[in-house]
């Protein structure tokens, strides 16, 4: 069985101050197929005030530390347009990952140059559920710590790289027909 389209190496991620309508993206992190890769912590706009203690214990990031080291949302925004300009990046929990996007720019009122697409696009109803087994494994193996928003996109892209390479036959490796390459 092989994937619904394939996959492109870019992926999204990102942390939020909670799940309630009135969260806020407090962390991103992307992985481009063409290997590189932005992360930042985004200081909170003045009327961003949602905080969840529980959130804050599953990422590890405090509102302060934000206040401290995180970059000015304008800033976040400017750099993903550059860098993902006419892309298409993909999520595993787009859901959220969405609205997160669409709260960090529409409060600026910014528009994205890039797109952010589900997972469920790329995968097979076989791959989906396998997912979460797949993208455990991979941090068991690695040690690679979750829910930080860089690690998340790694783990998000390994995973996927591993699953579409795994249903792809050997022959087509990124969408490319490698059975015609020349020798040099």
């Amino acid at each position: 069985m092989e994937t619904k389209n394939a996959f492109n190496g870019n992926v999204i991620d990102l942390e939020a101050s909670g799940l309630s309508p009135d969260g806020y993206p407090i962390e991103v992190g992307v992985v481009l197929g063409s290997g590189e890769s932005f992360d930042a912590l985004i200081k909170p706009l003045p009327h961003w005030q949602d905080w969840d203690e529980y959130a804050q214990e599953i990422h590890g990031i405090t509102r302060e530390q934000l206040e401290r080291e995180g970059m000015h949302p304008r800033a976040v925004c400017e750099k993903l347009n550059a860098l993902c300009y006419g892309k298409t990046l993909y999520s595993d929990c787009w859901v959220y990952d969405h609205r997160w996007l669409h709260k960090l720019f529409g409060d600026l009122g910014m528009h994205m140059t890039f797109r952010c697409s589900a997972i469920e696009y790329l995968l097979s109803e076989e791959q989906l559920s396998r997912w979460q087994h797949n993208k455990n494994a991979f941090v068991h193996a690695t040690g690679i710590r979750p829910h930080r928003a860089l690690n998340d996109a790694v783990i998000i892209s390994e995973t996927l790289e591993r699953e579409c390479i795994l249903q792809t036959p050997s022959h087509l490796v990124g969408g490319r027909d490698t059975t015609t390459a020349v020798a040099v």
